[in-house]
């Protein structure tokens, strides 16, 4: 989104299929950071552009 939050909604199952709060997330971390879009970014974040 533009400002960054999001939204998402589970069973309380879905969550315990991947061991927990903290392994949920970071599991959907992990899945994001394989995006394309989401290395762009880093690259992106990492060049510092001036312009």
């Amino acid at each position: 989104t533009g400002t960054g939050y999001r939204s998402h909604f589970l069973s309380e199952a879905e969550v315990a299929e991947l061991g927990g709060p903290l392994d949920y997330v970071r599991a959907w971390l992990d899945a994001e950071a394989a995006t394309p879009e989401w290395r762009a970014q880093q690259q992106t974040a990492r060049q510092m552009t001036l312009f």
